[in-house]
C-alpha cells in the first residue's frame, strides 16, 4: 500500500494527476457542396458529421466548441457562431448540421478555410483552435495557401483535411496543412493534430463516417506526453519496491 501511495504522489508532483483548470477546444469543419459531390453524397457527409458529434464529451474538465461551414465557390455558414456542445444542446445542432441544404457550384477551399478564420477570430479563439476540411476535389491551391496562411496568423492552431475518392490533390493539401510536418494518414494511423496537420484519404463517401468519428476522437483524446522525469521516478520506486521485497524474503528466512 506505501509503494503504491509513493507513486500516487510522484505522478501528483509531475502533474499527472488530472487538469488543472478547464480548456476550451475549438473545432472548426468545412464540407464540400461543389457540384461533384452531389445532392446524395453530400447528405452521408451532412449525416456524418452529425453523428461524429457524439464523440464529443458533454461534461468534464474541457469544453469543445464547433462551427460548421459550407463550401462551393464561395462558403456559407451551417453552425454559427461558435458553439460549445453540451448534454442540452447536442441534439439541435446534430439537427442543424444534417438538414444543411445542398446547392452545388465551384470548389474554393480557401472559401471554407477562411470562413472558418473569421468565424472563429470575431468569437475569440479558445485555448486551442483545430479545423477539419472534407473535400472530394480540385481547388487553388495558391489561394488555399493565402487562406492557410491567414488562419495560422490569426492563431489558428492547426487545418487538417479528409480527401474523398479519386480526384483530390493530396500533395497540394498536404502542402497547405499545418502545423508541419503534414503527414499522410490512415485511420489506423491518424496524428495528434495539435502536432501534426495531416490528410486523410478516404476511399468513398460510404467511408467518411468511419474517418470523421476518428479524427474528432482522436482530437478529444489527444496523446499525452510523459514529462521527461517520470521514467526516472518511476524507475526509482522501482528500485524501492524491489529492495523491500527483498528485505522481506530475507526476514522471513
Amino acid at each position: 500500500m506505501k509503494l503504491k501511495k509513493l507513486i500516487i504522489a510522484a505522478v501528483a508532483s509531475l502533474g499527472l494527476a488530472g487538469p488543472s483548470s478547464a480548456a476550451v477546444i475549438d473545432i472548426g469543419f468545412a464540407l464540400d457542396q461543389s457540384g461533384s459531390v452531389g445532392s446524395s453524397n453530400f447528405n452521408l457527409v451532412r449525416t456524418a458529421l452529425a453523428n461524429a458529434l457524439d464523440q464529443i464529451p458533454t461534461s468534464g474538465p474541457n469544453q469543445y466548441r464547433i462551427g460548421v461551414v459550407k463550401f462551393n465557390s464561395f462558403a456559407t455558414n451551417v453552425v454559427s457562431p461558435p458553439t460549445i456542445v453540451t448534454a442540452g444542446n447536442i441534439a439541435a445542432i446534430k439537427n442543424t448540421i444534417a438538414t444543411t441544404s445542398y446547392s452545388g457550384g465551384g470548389t474554393s477551399i480557401a472559401a471554407g478555410v477562411t470562413a472558418l478564420t473569421n468565424m472563429f477570430t470575431s468569437a475569440g479563439l479558445g485555448d486551442m483552435t483545430l479545423f477539419n476540411v472534407t473535400t472530394d476535389g480540385q481547388s487553388s491551391i495558391s489561394a488555399l495557401q493565402a487562406a492557410s496562411t491567414a488562419a495560422a496568423a490569426a492563431g489558428v492552431d492547426g487545418i487538417s483535411y479528409e480527401g474523398i475518392g479519386g480526384g483530390v490533390n493530396t500533395a497540394g493539401l498536404l502542402s497547405v496543412a499545418f502545423p508541419t510536418p503534414a503527414v499522410l494518414a490512415t485511420l489506423a494511423t491518424i496524428p495528434d493534430p495539435t502536432k501534426n496537420g495531416f490528410v486523410l484519404p478516404v476511399a468513398s463517401f460510404a467511408d467518411y463516417e468511419a474517418a470523421i468519428k476518428a479524427k474528432v476522437q482522436r482530437i478529444v483524446t489527444p496523446t499525452i506526453p510523459l514529462p521527461a522525469g517520470l521514467p526516472l521516478i518511476l524507475s526509482g520506486v522501482v528500485f524501492l519496491g524491489g529492495l523491500r521485497a527483498a528485505k522481506s524474503r530475507k526476514a522471513a528466512a
